[in-house]
C-alpha cells in the first residue's frame, strides 16, 4: 500500500504484530473490545502512530495523517487485535542513500583524521 506521511510517499506492507513506539498502524477492526468504540472514536482503514505501547493495547495518534474522520483529540487506545503494523518497504533508492549516507559519514571521519595529522605535523614543524 502506498500513504503519503509527513510529505513522503513510500510504499508499505502490512504486518500482524505489536506495534512498537513511532510506528505507523493501520486500523483492521472497529468493532467491540477494539477501542473504538464501535467507529466513535477511530475507523477501520485509519492510521495513526504509536505513541506507548502497552501489554493489551497501544496508545495511538491519529492527528495529521490524512485520515478523513479523527475524534475529539485524536489519541486514543487501541487494542492489540485491532490493527496492523505499517512497515516501510525498501526501495533501491532507499538502499541507495543508505549506502551514500554510510560512505559521507566514512569520509567525514577520515578527514577529521587528516586534518589532526596535519595540525600534530604543523605543531612539531613550528616549535623552536
Amino acid at each position: 500500500m502506498k500513504l503519503k506521511i509527513d510529505g513522503i510517499e513510500r510504499e508499505y506492507r502490512e504486518v500482524k504484530r505489536k506495534a512498537s513506539p513511532g510506528e505507523l498502524i493501520k486500523i483492521t477492526y472497529d468493532g467491540f473490545g477494539s477501542g473504538a468504540c464501535d467507529g466513535d472514536y477511530f475507523k477501520v482503514g485509519n492510521i495513526a502512530r504509536v505513541k506507548i505501547m502497552g501489554d493489551d493495547d497501544v496508545i495511538a495518534d491519529f492527528k495529521g495523517l490524512g485520515n478523513a474522520y479523527v475524534y475529539n483529540s485524536g489519541t486514543w487506545h487501541v487494542n492489540h487485535s485491532a490493527y496492523v503494523v505499517l512497515e516501510p518497504v525498501e526501495t533501491e533508492i532507499d538502499s541507495l542513500v543508505s549506502e551514500l549516507s554510510r560512505r559521507i559519514d566514512e569520509i567525514i571521519e577520515e578527514v577529521s583524521d587528516l586534518k589532526a595529522q596535519i595540525q600534530a605535523l604543523f605543531n612539531v614543524k613550528n616549535r623552536p
